[in-house]
């Protein structure tokens, strides 16, 4: 990340970019480090549906970039749905498909652990 001044921590292209830079390095860990040694679902899904803001992902777009297993991030979008962070709604297209978004308290704790990161990042 390049510098920045504590101001610019509430600019929200600063957050959408250090979510989508941290995802990837996480996805880049993931492809080096042995299976099983890594993970965070529920931080991953928050993170991925951060990134996307304000749009809205596939239940199985959650599931890939997750990188767990669909039963698994699943569980996680029913645990984070339960705490008020995210909510499912039916594709208006295809009843079939499930999207998931932050909620504005989901949003609010992304955004609160996002600038708790760029602050440490910073020494």
């Amino acid at each position: 990340m390049p510098p920045f001044e504590e101001k610019e921590l509430d600019n929200p292209k600063l957050l959408t970019s250090a979510a989508a830079e941290i995802f990837r390095m996480r996805r880049a860990r993931d492809r080096v480090m042995p299976e099983g040694l890594t993970g965070e679902p529920a931080w991953d899904i928050l993170l991925a549906l951060y990134s996307e803001e304000p749009g809205e992902l596939t239940v199985s777009s959650v599931c890939h970039g997750s990188g767990v297993p669909p039963t698994t991030a699943a569980r996680w979008i029913g645990v984070l749905a339960s705490q008020g962070l995210l909510e499912r709604t039916k594709h208006p297209r295809d009843d079939r498909v499930v999207l998931v978004s932050l909620t504005a308290k989901g949003r609010l704790i992304v955004e609160r652990c996002l600038k708790a990161m760029l602050r440490a990042n910073r020494g």
